[in-house]
């Protein structure tokens, strides 16, 4: 099994247990991906800061419901997501009351949401083209949580490595980025920014 994901299920355990350091592993782990989908949904700083706390609040009332041997992950991300629809859903049916001469809202939210998986799969498509050491490396890092050291000790390499590893991952992936994802500057731009800091 990867390393990854023994820890993640190691970590799913603490949280059973109401162990509040494995929460805040997870939230330091994963904010940013949150707050990035929550800001593609609601294109809104203050409003994807106040949804990612609350996001994070329903996972750790609900982690009761986890299985205690599988990855938390999955069900951190199934959360934010059915937490951010119903935002939108909610916010579309407050404006379609209060507008009755405008465009109806829904057509926004979907669009927003086509975009947010239109940047995703570019990304994904970007992650696939990167060279196994380079792809395993930006996957230890970013979706592991690995810290730089851990990636050096797990792969034997020198942390130089793995730091030069990451910026040429980076790179690759901001200029794919550029080239083929036709979406909203702004949003790739803080994709560019947040996700791949």
């Amino acid at each position: 099994m990867n390393n990854g994901i023994e820890t993640n299920i190691r970590i799913t355990s603490r949280l059973k247990e109401g162990d509040l350091n494995a929460l805040k592993e997870v939230y330091s782990r994963h904010w940013k991906n949150i707050f990035i989908i929550a800001f593609s949904f609601l294109k809104s700083k203050e409003d994807a800061e106040d949804a990612v706390q609350d996001i994070f609040m329903l996972f750790w009332n609900k982690k009761d419901y986890l299985d205690q041997n599988a990855d938390y992950k999955p069900y951190l991300f199934r959360i934010a997501k059915n937490s951010l629809v119903n935002i939108v859903r909610s916010g579309v049916r407050q404006a379609s009351d209060e507008m009755v001469d405008r465009t109806h809202p829904s057509s926004s939210a979907t669009e927003e949401l086509v975009e947010f998986n239109e940047l995703s799969k570019f990304v994904e498509e970007a992650i696939d083209k990167l060279p196994p050491k380079r792809k395993l490396v930006f996957d230890l890092k970013r979706n592991q949580g690995f810290t730089k050291h851990q990636i050096a000790v797990e792969m034997g390499i020198s942390i130089t490595m793995v730091e030069k590893q990451l910026r040429l991952a980076n790179s690759f992936i901001k200029n794919y980025l550029k080239i083929n994802a036709d979406l909203d500057v702004s949003l790739a731009l803080l994709l560019i920014s947040i996700f791949l800091d």
